[in-house]
């Protein structure tokens, strides 16, 4: 399905950018149409990873939002409860969020994998499918009350 095939609809477009700022352009071509109020700035900003979560504030009420997962794994055999085990590894997720009126836009970044202080690993993101149910659910089950709650829960 292409995007002007994507039917109009009430609530919340949600769309997941899979590509990196290099394609910014193609992307704002696709579907600048659907997402009124969307910029190539923003794009650049949503596609571009900073080294800190971060947020900022558009023209027209659009806002830019950073945030991420985190999961401990503990790699080795397991040892007695209380014990010393060494140094944990984290899984990060880092996803930044660009919402408008009636819109959101996602793209989620390199999961990166850190032991210690030290990253030793980045692969594909994460697939968000489990994130897109539970938000859809929330959505559905309890709307947001006013504009720029599309975002929190």
């Amino acid at each position: 399905m292409t995007l002007p095939e994507v039917p109009v609809s009430t609530g919340v477009r949600w769309f997941k950018i899979v590509c990196g700022v290099e394609k910014a352009e193609v992307v704002l071509a696709a579907v600048g149409g659907h997402y009124p109020g969307l910029t190539m700035p923003m794009l650049d900003d949503l596609l571009t990873p900073g080294e800190e979560p971060g947020g900022r504030r558009y023209d027209d009420g659009v806002r830019l939002a950073s945030s991420f997962s985190v999961s401990p794994w503990r790699p080795g055999e397991q040892v007695e409860r209380g014990m010393p085990q060494g140094i944990g590894v984290l899984h990060f997720q880092p996803v930044e969020l660009l919402v408008g009126d009636g819109w959101l836009i996602t793209y989620w970044h390199p999961r990166r994998t850190f032991e210690g202080p030290k990253m030793i690993e980045e692969d594909p993101p994460s697939e968000a499918d489990e994130l897109f149910e539970a938000v859809a659910d929330r959505w559905h089950r309890q709307p947001a009350r006013q504009r720029g709650t599309s975002a929190s829960s």
